[in-house]
C-alpha cells in the first residue's frame, strides 16, 4: 500500500489537503485498487507523520465517512492529476512565458508519473507519489503567481479548478498566518465594545415597577462547524465547511435549489446567512444574466469567465475569504453536471 513520505504544509489550514489525499487513498482500497501516495515538495516546509498517526487517520475516515463521501475526495485527487495534466499539455496563456519553462521542465516527469502509476509494486507507488508531488508543486506555485489578478485567477479557475483552489488555500494560510495576531486583536476590541453597549443598556433601563422592555440579543448565534456538520435540511447536508470568526455563514453548492432551502434552515435557526443569490448580487449582473437566459443562448466555457456575473461571484467568494466568513459547502448532488461558477467558489474558498 506503500507509506506517505513527506507532506507540505503552508499553515494547519492545509490539513485538509493530508485528508483528502488519505480519503482518496482509502476510497482506492474500498474498491480494491493499489493506493499511491502523494508526496508534496518539502520546499515550503514539510510534516512527518509516523504510521501509526496515518493509521488512525484512515480509521478514524472509514468509521465516519462513507463511500459516497470518500469518493468524492477521490474525484478531487483525480481532479488535481487532471488538472496538471492539463497545464503540460496545453499552456495557458495567464502564464506567459512562464508556462512554456513549466512544460519543458517537467513534461518528461510528467510522463514517467503515468507510467509509474499504473504499476502496482510498493517501489514504482512511492516514486509516482514523489513525482507527483514535485510537479504538483510547482505547478501550484506557477498559479500563485497570477491568482491575485482578478481576470487570470478567474480563467484558471475556469481551466484548472483544483489547482486555482489550492493555490487559493495557500495564499489563505499565508494571510492567516500574517494576519492572525491582529485580527484576534480586532475581535477582542469587538467583543469588548459589545459588553460595553450591553453595560449601558442594562444601566438606562427603567427602574422600579415600570415596565421594562425586552432586551435584544446582543449577537445572533455564533456559527461552529461541528454543529453545523449536524444539520439536514431536507436530505442537504455540509460536505465540508471553512469555520470562520467574524459570526456570519455563507452557503455555497452545486445546486441553488439546495442552497436556499438548506439557508433559510439555518436563519430559522438563528444564524446570520448569505448566498450568492438575489440582492447580493449587483444588479448589473442580475441584468446581464437575465437577457442571457432570455436569449436562450448557451455561453461557451471561455465567455463564462467574462460575464459579469462569474466576476461578482469571484469578488464575493473573495469577500468570504477576507471577511472570514464560516462557508458551508453542500456539495454537487448526484446526476448534476459541472459548474464553472461553483467551480470558482471552491477554488477560492476551500
Amino acid at each position: 500500500m506503500g507509506s506517505r513520505k513527506n507532506l507540505v504544509m503552508a499553515a494547519v489550514d492545509l490539513a485538509q489537503l493530508l485528508k483528502m489525499l488519505i480519503e482518496a487513498d482509502l476510497y482506492d482500497r474500498l474498491q480494491g485498487n493499489i493506493a499511491w501516495r502523494m508526496v508534496l515538495s518539502p520546499r515550503m516546509g514539510t510534516l512527518h507523520l509516523p504510521l501509526c498517526e496515518v493509521g488512525y487517520l484512515l480509521a478514524k475516515c472509514a468509521v465516519s465517512a462513507g463511500r459516497d463521501y470518500l469518493r468524492h475526495s477521490y474525484e478531487m485527487r483525480e481532479e488535481l492529476i487532471r488538472n496538471v495534466g492539463e497545464m503540460l499539455a496545453h499552456p495557458i496563456d495567464a502564464f506567459g512565458k512562464l508556462s512554456d519553462q513549466f512544460k519543458a521542465n517537467y513534461t518528461a516527469s510528467w510522463v514517467r508519473f503515468l507510467e509509474l502509476k499504473k504499476q502496482t509494486d510498493l517501489k514504482c507507488q512511492f516514486e509516482a507519489g514523489e513525482i507527483f508531488g514535485d510537479v504538483l508543486m510547482e505547478a501550484v506555485m506557477l498559479v500563485l503567481t497570477v491568482v491575485s489578478v482578478a481576470g487570470a485567477a478567474a480563467k484558471l479557475a475556469a481551466k484548472v479548478p483544483q489547482l486555482a483552489r489550492l493555490a487559493n488555500l495557500i495564499k489563505g494560510a499565508r494571510a492567516a498566518e500574517a494576519g492572525g495576531v491582529a485580527e484576534e486583536a480586532a475581535e477582542a476590541a469587538k467583543m469588548a465594545d459589545r459588553a460595553k453597549s450591553a453595560t449601558r443598556t442594562a444601566e438606562a433601563a427603567p427602574k422600579g415597577n415600570a415596565e421594562v422592555p425586552k432586551a435584544k440579543p446582543l449577537a445572533l448565534k455564533t456559527p461552529v462547524a461541528g454543529e453545523l456538520f449536524k444539520i439536514d435540511a431536507n436530505g442537504a447536508k455540509a460536505v465540508q465547511i471553512r469555520q470562520g470568526t467574524n459570526g456570519k455563514v455563507a452557503v455555497i453548492g452545486r445546486d441553488m435549489n439546495t442552497v436556499r432551502p438548506y439557508a433559510a434552515e439555518l436563519k430559522s435557526k438563528g444564524y446570520d446567512v448569505e448566498i450568492f443569490d438575489g440582492d447580493t448580487v449587483p444588479d448589473a449582473a442580475r441584468s446581464e444574466w437575465a437577457k442571457i437566459k432570455k436569449s436562450g443562448k448557451w455561453l461557451t466555457e471561455d465567455e463564462i469567465p467574462q460575464t459579469e456575473t462569474f466576476k461578482a461571484n469571484a469578488a464575493w467568494a473573495d469577500k468570504l475569504v477576507s471577511e472570514n466568513y464560516t462557508v458551508v459547502d453542500l456539495g454537487s448532488p448526484a446526476g448534476t453536471g459541472s459548474s464553472q461558477f461553483y467551480n470558482l467558489e471552491l477554488s477560492i474558498i476551500f
